[in-house]
């Protein structure tokens, strides 16, 4: 067991008090941690066969079965179940995901209405931020599949790209605003600042 930082631990401004599989640790500045608890992802611990990486309030709140997943920032995947091979990386990344596995996001907000898609990949504030279950997308960029909540095997990279779109599939938007109006069309390719902006 590892401190997550160098904060002495201090139940009281938490809410939620839990057990560690293994009730003793060593702090990072070499001090032995005595409880057999942790509050709310101030402790890191790394479990044979069960690594996980918590950091920031709130991270990885009610995970149990998830394995493999590195998470940090505020309020990051606090609903996560039994989610695994994950890596979110901001504040309120996939704030809703409970058995969504490996995916990938990276910036405030990016799949944060993830419930059970799998295999999605978000980079940048609001990427693919209404998510649900949706899987197999892709979106970089500020907002980029933005709405998506059902629609697979979309790529949209560029700001706003394809951010209207909700339930459309296998559409690829490179570049501003591309396929910016779309929102159930499918099997659209479009290369370029605001081409096919309009299309619906």
């Amino acid at each position: 067991l590892m401190a997550a930082d160098n904060q002495q631990q201090d139940t009281a401004q938490y809410t939620s008090i839990y057990s560690l599989a293994i009730p003793a640790g060593i702090k990072r500045d070499g001090t032995v941690f005595q409880n057999d608890q942790y509050t709310d992802g101030v402790w890191c611990r790394f479990q044979r066969g069960d690594p996980k990486k918590m950091g920031g309030y709130r991270t990885l709140f009610t995970s149990n079965t998830g394995i493999y997943n590195t998470v940090i920032g505020y309020n990051s995947a606090p609903l996560n179940t039994s989610g695994a091979y994950n890596t979110f990386i901001g504040a309120q990344v996939a704030l809703n995901n409970t058995t969504g596995s490996s995916n990938t996001a990276m910036g405030l907000d990016s799949l944060y209405s993830n419930t059970t898609g799998g295999q999605n990949t978000a980079l940048g504030q609001g990427a693919l931020q209404g998510n649900s279950t949706a899987s197999y997308n892709t979106a970089l960029g500020y907002q980029a599949g933005y709405s998506n909540t059902t629609g697979t095997g979309n790529t949209a990279v560029g700001n706003a790209a394809l951010k209207n779109s909700t339930t459309s599939s296998y559409n690829d938007a490179f570049g501003y605003h591309s396929l910016y109006s779309n929102t159930t069309g499918s099997g659209n390719a479009s290369f370029g600042a605001n081409s096919l902006a309009l299309n619906t």
